[in-house]
C-alpha cells in the first residue's frame, strides 16, 4: 500500500464545516488482518500516516482498535506538528456520564490530549436522535468541546436521506460520517445533498 501511494499525490479536501484539511482517502480502524498482532497493526497505521493519509477513524466498538492506533500515535505525534494528522472515534453514549467515561477511555486508550473530530455515533432512526438529544447528549458534546477535550461535533449515521435532511437542520454538526456506496446512494443522496450546502 506504501508503495503505491508514494506513486500517487495525495488529495486534501476540507472536512464538512471543520476548516481542517483532511486526506481523500482515509484510514479505518474497524478490520485490521489481525489485532492480535498489535505491531503489524501499528506499523500499518504507521505506513498509511507516511504515505500522506492523515485522516484517522476508530470506535471504542471495532475490538482493540483504539489501542492498536494508540501504539502508532505514540511514533506518530512526535512529527505531529510539523506533519499533522487527525483522529475520529465515536460514542454510543446515550447520557452525559456515559458520553463523558467513552471520551476519557478512547483518549487513554489511544494517548491523546483530544480527539478531532467526535462523533455521536450510529443514529439509526429519528427517534434514537431525539432521544439522545433530549438525555442532553448533544449538550455533554459541547461542554467537552469547551474543555479541549474534543475539536469538532460530528454525527455517524444509518438513515435515508429525508430524515438526516431533519437532523442536520436541528443541529448544526460540523461534519457527517455515513456509508455511501452503489448499493444504497439512492438511498441517502438527498442527506448527502442537504450536508453540501451547509458548509
Amino acid at each position: 500500500m506504501s508503495a503505491l501511494l508514494k506513486r500517487a499525490i495525495m488529495i486534501y479536501n476540507e472536512y464538512g464545516r471543520t476548516g481542517v484539511k483532511v486526506s481523500a482517502i482515509g484510514m479505518g480502524g474497524m478490520r485490521f488482518e489481525n489485532q492480535e498482532d498489535p505491531e503489524a497493526c501499528a506499523s500499518l497505521v504507521k505506513a498509511a500516516y507516511d504515505s500522506g493519509i492523515t485522516y484517522f477513524d476508530t470506535a471504542p466498538g471495532y475490538g482493540k482498535s483504539e489501542d492498536l492506533f494508540g501504539l502508532a500515535f505514540k511514533e506518530m505525534n512526535r512529527t505531529r506538528k510539523e506533519k499533522p494528522f487527525y483522529v475520529a472515534t465515536k460514542t454510543f453514549g446515550g447520557n452525559p456520564a456515559d458520553v463523558r467515561k467513552d471520551l476519557e477511555n478512547s483518549l487513554k486508550r489511544m494517548g491523546l490530549d483530544y480527539i478531532d473530530f467526535h462523533h455521536v455515533w450510529c443514529i439509526m432512526s429519528t427517534d434514537s436522535y431525539d432521544k439522545r438529544k433530549a438525555n442532553g447528549v448533544l449538550k455533554e458534546f459541547e461542554k467537552l468541546r469547551s474543555e479541549g477535550l474534543i475539536r469538532h461535533i460530528c454525527v455517524s449515521t444509518h438513515m435515508a436521506g429525508p430524515d438526516i435532511v431533519k437532523m442536520l437542520a436541528d443541529y448544526p454538526f460540523a461534519g457527517m460520517l455515513l456509508g455511501y456506496s452503489i448499493m444504497n446512494f439512492a438511498y441517502r443522496t438527498e442527506g448527502i445533498e442537504a450536508a453540501s450546502k451547509l458548509k
